[in-house]
């Protein structure tokens, strides 16, 4: 589990462990979706060419 701070800008931080693991780049997609049980989930996308 990891925890990140929202900064003044309602901005925050995915932890490294994270890009690595899914191969994160800038510009690529955050998707937040809140599901049946009222629990939200993160996935991600890679950006379009």
């Amino acid at each position: 589990m990891f925890e990140t701070r929202i900064n003044q800008k309602g901005q925050t931080t995915i932890p490294s462990e994270f890009r690595k693991e899914y191969n994160l780049c800038k510009d690529d997609i955050v998707k937040w979706e809140k599901n049946s049980q009222g629990e939200i989930v993160v996935s991600f996308r890679k950006k379009l060419l």
